[in-house]
């Protein structure tokens, strides 16, 4: 299995939310139209780490800082609310 929910999300995709990739913290600044059916019904998304002025896809999220993280297997994703 590639992802864990500990419960099913709903709309947990929004602008202004944190979360945590590994040991890395940042802000959704934009959410695709359909980034959270998406993340709802496969369990995926694509995270951009560089805002864009052509527009977000519509399975995408934006995110702050600009910065891709360093990943490491067996890293964890956390939203504010511990999904």
């Amino acid at each position: 299995m590639i992802h864990e929910f500990h419960k099913k999300p709903n709309q947990t995709l929004v602008t202004g939310k944190e979360f945590s990739l590994g040991r890395h913290k940042y802000t959704i600044k934009k959410v695709g139209s359909e980034a959270n059916r998406n993340f709802e019904e496969l369990g995926l998304i694509s995270i951009y780490f560089k805002l864009s002025d052509d527009g977000t896809l519509p399975g995408a999220i934006e995110v702050e800082p600009a910065v891709f993280p360093e990943l490491n297997i067996g890293d964890d994703i956390f939203l504010n609310d511990r999904w």
